[in-house]
């Protein structure tokens, strides 16, 4: 971050007031204005190029998104290529436990906030097919780590299709009746930056419950990469951080101000544990993802997203290759 400690400490909570009803304004501009002249409909062609996760030629970018891509088609000055490039062979030294974690710890741990978590709720594609957004959300965390995927282009079109798909839902959302601004604005920044914390620090705090050993400069690196994949997903940044210790002052401030109960954080973790075993095809290893779960997450967050104990599972963790259990997942590739 920009701004030393107790800056940070001193006006993080105004701060995250006002990220609450923030959402990525050159998108939400673009949008508004479509809606305004051509109606909903006018989204729909976005909605198509967005989703084909698939496709990263330049020359099919949208004509209203290409000036706001042109922006974002380069890194920023604050990216550090030494420090991504040790990020990216953190990421593979273990992509196996990154691949559990991301669906086991990172994932719940979002569900916590609830407010945020309407938008996963109100998303038709979570509910209807949970295993299709693990297995989406997976390609992408492993494709921006693939420095390939950089140096050709890709990831520049690749994390600009889910900031445009984000804005989309944003849109839809914020002007459905069913939404209720007291929970803010749909994909806010704050909700956004809770979810790049998850993916990178929460990540690292589970590798560290699993008992995996790593330095504070392999820590920095990997929190790096995930700033740079943070920019480029819309996130402000004053909400990107540089080190462990402000990954965990920030994610305690949106924990405290959003994790609570609630019936939809209830639901969407019960699709995701339906949606682990399903895929699991060795019997044995099926409550595995959900006995991780719950000892990443704690007994409090675990019985307030009502993830059942698995207490025999609990302790077969520790011996279960965690290459094996992906692998037989299917849904994040190792």
């Amino acid at each position: 971050m920009e701004i030393i400690k107790s800056e940070l400490e001193e006006n993080l909570s105004d701060l995250l007031i006002q990220c609450r009803m923030e959402g990525d304004e050159a998108l939400d501009d673009i949008f508004s204005e479509l809606i305004a002249v051509s109606g909903p409909e006018a989204l729909k062609d976005f909605m198509k190029w967005a989703g084909n996760t698939r496709e990263f030629e330049l020359n099919n970018i949208p004509e209203n998104l290409r000036l706001l891509f042109q922006d974002y088609s380069f890194l920023p000055d604050f990216a550090n290529g030494e420090q991504m490039e040790a990020g990216f062979i953190f990421f593979k030294k273990y992509v196996a436990p990154i691949a559990m974690l991301l669906g086991c710890y990172s994932l719940p741990y979002c569900y916590m906030g609830a407010d945020g978590a309407q938008v996963l709720y109100f998303s038709e594609k979570i509910h209807q097919n949970t295993t299709k957004r693990l297995n989406d959300t997976g390609d992408f965390v492993r494709e921006m780590h693939n420095p390939e995927k950089w140096k050709n282009g890709e990831n520049f079109v690749r994390a600009f299709k889910v900031r445009v798909m984000h804005g989309l839902i944003r849109t839809y959302l914020k002007n459905s009746p069913k939404w209720d601004m007291s929970w803010g604005l749909p994909l806010n920044q704050e909700d956004k930056a809770g979810t790049n914390l998850a993916f990178s620090y929460i990540v690292l705090e589970g590798l560290k419950k699993l008992g995996f050993k790593y330095t504070e400069k392999e820590a920095e690196a990997y929190l790096h990469t995930w700033k740079v994949i943070g920019y480029f997903m819309g996130v402000k940044n004053k909400l990107l951080v540089d080190t462990m210790e402000q990954a965990k002052m920030l994610d305690g401030r949106i924990v405290a101000r959003n994790f609570r109960e609630s019936e939809t954080g209830k639901y969407l973790a019960k699709a995701l544990i339906d949606s682990s075993r399903s895929v699991i095809k060795i019997p044995f290893l099926k409550d595995i993802p959900t006995a991780i779960m719950r000892e990443m997450l704690g007994e409090d967050y675990s019985e307030k997203l009502c993830i059942p104990d698995m207490p025999i599972q609990r302790k077969l963790i520790k011996y279960i290759p965690f290459k094996l259990l992906v692998r037989n997942s299917k849904v994040i590739k190792a």
